[in-house]
């Protein structure tokens, strides 16, 4: 039977592998039973951004999950892309405001997110360009990825608009799941 309780009283600060910059857990509890792992108020900071994580996620037997409820809400730094896709984007500045719930299991994850676009920079690799978001919306669930009033700047020589009024740009999903 396991039982236990982390509080953060003082913040963790890690580097994960591939990425640049430090990963800081300054607050929050995380609970772990025999049947799960809760989270309650788990900040998650990077680059001057913060995450909230709350929520919980079902262990079976081998404590593989088998079940998630989880909320992130706050910011998060543009500058992650960097180190998810180095191959893509280089010299990432910004933020995004992300609103998200996950729930199901990992092999059929029901997603729900709605992510805020601030002024985001990058340079596309390969090509040397710089495109700069102006603003925007990405609604994601499990099912598609819609792009609302996305607006871009490319090279400082042309714009670019994404999702313009009623007819958002529409990306359909076909796994959320790696194969």
């Amino acid at each position: 039977l396991v039982d236990g309780t982390l509080a953060i009283a003082r913040p963790i600060n890690a580097v994960p592998a591939g990425f640049d910059s430090v990963i800081a857990v300054p607050s929050g509890v995380v609970h772990l039973r025999s049947d799960a792992v809760e989270l309650r108020d788990l900040a998650v900071s990077g680059a001057g951004a913060t995450l909230s994580l709350k929520g919980r996620v079902g262990l079976g037997a081998n404590f593989l999950h088998s079940s998630l409820a989880v909320q992130a809400n706050g910011e998060v730094s543009a500058s992650l892309l960097e180190s998810l896709v180095p191959d893509a984007v280089s010299d990432v500045s910004g933020r995004a405001r992300i609103d998200a719930q996950v729930s199901g299991t990992l092999d059929r994850p029901k997603l729900s997110a709605r992510i805020g676009l601030g002024e985001i920079k990058m340079r596309l690799r390969g090509i040397s360009g710089k495109v700069e978001v102006e603003s925007g919306t990405i609604e994601l669930s499990s099912q598609e990825l819609l792009l609302r009033e996305v607006k871009l700047r490319i090279n400082d020589d042309g714009r670019l608009l994404i999702g313009a009024g009623a007819t958002p740009g529409r990306l359909r999903i076909v796994s959320l799941r790696p194969k």
